[in-house]
């Protein structure tokens, strides 16, 4: 069972939330930190690097001038923390909550610290998802926000590098969807297929990739470590 209180009453997570409610002081719209973080934390594997993420007119330059003097105060590393405002990079998204709902991968990536120093279940299934170690991939929820095909390649295989990464299992309706849904590979712009190239290469070692594979491939994502030119990647 995750002990969520002493998660929550941890060093790390304490140091964060400080640097949340100070961003919210200065007039930040709703930040908060969920996904690599957070789910680290839940998966009680090594966490990542922090990444902010807030809606508004507030420009993200001023945010991460704003973020450097707060961790500077700390006394913390301020290459480890990254701000991202959602509104700035899709319009569509008015809210913090909505924005992880839409493009984050799974219930457990939706648990998110806010400037409270309160994690907050979004879908309410994240927590037990990440104590049965389940995938559940959370776009199969949202019917209101237009996906293009990149995007959707884009979750897919983030929860299938998850599962590779920390032995999850995914829920029927997310392993039916992974294996219906392949069509999107050819779907997406050459733009997008080349970025989620790039991606993989980047987020999975050499190693990492070749272990990796047969997952990708049982539900027929594979692709993408196969170049346009059909050498291995």
């Amino acid at each position: 069972m995750i002990d969520l209180a002493a998660i929550v009453q941890s060093p790390a997570m304490a140091r964060v939330a400080g640097v949340l409610a100070h961003l919210a002081a200065r007039g930040l719209g709703t930040p908060a930190v969920a996904s690599g973080f957070v789910r680290c934390h839940l998966l009680g594997v090594p966490p990542t690097d922090v990444d902010i993420h807030y809606v508004g007119g507030i420009p993200t330059a001023t945010a991460e001038a704003w973020l450097r003097d707060e961790v500077r105060q700390a006394g913390d590393a301020a290459g480890e923390w990254d701000i991202w405002n959602f509104t700035e990079h899709d319009p569509r998204i008015t809210s913090t909550a909505y924005g992880y709902r839409v493009h984050f991968v799974s219930t457990i990536d939706c648990v998110y610290l806010g400037a409270d120093g309160a994690l907050h279940d979004l879908t309410g299934r994240g927590v037990a998802d990440a104590d049965q170690r389940v995938l559940a991939l959370t776009h199969l929820t949202v019917t209101d926000y237009p996906y293009t095909p990149g995007q959707l390649c884009y979750l897919y295989l983030e929860g299938c590098r998850r599962m590779y990464l920390y032995g999850l299992t995914p829920t029927s309706a997310s392993a039916t969807a992974l294996r219906a849904h392949t069509g999107l590979w050819q779907a997406a712009q050459p733009a997008d297929r080349r970025y989620l190239r790039d991606r993989v290469r980047q987020k999975l070692t050499a190693e990492q990739r070749a272990q990796a594979q047969a997952l990708y491939a049982r539900y027929g994502w594979d692709a993408v470590f196969t170049p346009e030119d059909g050498a291995d990647v």
